[in-house]
């Protein structure tokens, strides 16, 4: 998949509102099912998207008030999960 809904979290917030939402993304939501049908983790850069659409549309997003693009990286050796 190019892309996938790794966490969900409703939040309303007031014209001008600020509030801080944390998601902790574990190596299931990082993995990827292989030709083999084997669920696994591979070291590599991840594009993170949080926002009140879904990216990519009319190129990721145009601003931080649509949203917020993050880079995350991944080490070590690759793994398979059970």
């Amino acid at each position: 998949a190019i892309r996938a809904l790794a966490g969900f979290r409703r939040v309303a917030l007031a014209p001008g509102e600020r509030r801080r939402v944390e998601f902790a993304l574990d190596a299931r939501a990082l993995s990827f099912v292989d030709a083999a049908g084997r669920r696994r983790v591979e070291p590599g850069a991840f594009t993170v998207a949080v926002g009140g659409g879904q990216p990519g549309r009319a190129g990721l997003y145009a601003s931080a008030a649509e949203g917020v693009i993050g880079r995350l990286e991944v080490t070590g050796e690759p793994f398979e999960i059970p």
